[in-house]
């Protein structure tokens, strides 16, 4: 376990390290060649080096949503595991304000589906012509289907696929993901849109909604701060 526990410290070691480039412009995209840098490292992480070992079956749950708090820092990185536990459990349309976000599936298998946002000149152009108040026009990038048989890092960039949902495809379904930096006081919002199968490259309005999916945390010896930052 002590093993396992270094490894995992090394790689959020070194996350926290090549994202340092974008800390005094924490609002910023990470440039293409730090985003593989942290890819990389993300793909290190399995359920050996977390130390996660699900039960079958789970014992029984409050939410069918649950997170554990792997390593956090303020406005600079979170890293969290989630699992879905049934098939069809799934983390709503949601955005990473400002944010860039890396997945790697660890059990199970999830489908991502993604929305980019428009720029603020293509925005105001179709709600001047369209007149959706209170809506905002995102473009569909499509769909992923990931699973830890054949894990993939996902990214999900300030400009690219930021409005997104997550979906188990299998039960005990679960991933972890690294965002950056992390939400600190920016606001995640949830959003809906009307269409069942929207298609790629078109553009579509979502709707903001009121609500926080239901969650349940997981224990975990979250990693702490100085752990990381020795050496």
């Amino acid at each position: 376990m002590m093993q396992n526990r270094s490894r995992l410290v090394s790689v959020l070691k070194n996350i926290l390290q090549v994202s340092r480039i974008n800390q005094e412009m924490p609002n910023s995209p990470l440039p293409d060649h730090v985003c593989q840098e942290i890819k990389k490292e993300v793909g290190k992480v399995d359920c050996q080096m977390l130390d996660f070992h699900l039960k079958e079956p789970l014992p029984p749950a409050e939410a069918e949503i649950i997170v554990a708090d792997i390593f956090s820092k303020w406005n600079q990185i979170a890293c969290n595991i989630f699992l879905l536990t049934n098939v069809g459990t799934k983390l709503p349309l949601h955005d990473h304000p400002k944010i860039d976000g890396f997945i790697k599936p660890l059990t199970g298998k999830l489908l991502i589906s993604s929305f980019s946002w428009l720029t603020k000149d293509e925005e105001a152009d179709l709600i001047q012509k369209e007149q959706k108040i209170g809506q905002k026009p995102a473009r569909f990038e499509g769909t992923k289907l990931i699973s830890a048989q054949n894990p993939e890092i996902v990214s999900l960039s300030h400009e690219k696929g930021n409005v997104h949902s997550i979906e188990a495809m299998e039960p005990s379904s679960s991933f972890f993901d690294a965002l950056i930096p992390d939400y600190a006081d920016r606001i995640c919002e949830y959003y809906q849109i009307d269409e069942v199968y929207p298609v790629v490259g078109r553009i579509y309005w979502l709707q903001p909604v009121q609500m926080i999916p239901s969650m349940q945390a997981m224990f975990y010896p979250t990693v702490q701060i100085p752990e990381v930052e020795c050496g």
